[in-house]
């Protein structure tokens, strides 16, 4: 993803007809839907939020 080649630490992928978040970092790749709740860990420690909201 170029967005972590040109030196991006993680990327947001926000779809919200779907209510699908997709993050995407160097080491993983994981999709949350409208009943989790998504947290950050490289970019901004302690942020979170609901996927519905």
């Amino acid at each position: 993803m170029q967005y972590l080649a040109s030196g991006g630490l993680e990327v947001w992928l926000i779809d919200p007809e779907s209510q699908w978040t997709i993050v995407v970092t160097a080491e993983h790749q994981q999709i949350y839907t409208a009943e989790q709740t998504v947290a950050t860990g490289q970019v901004l420690p302690g942020f979170a939020i609901s996927v519905a909201d």
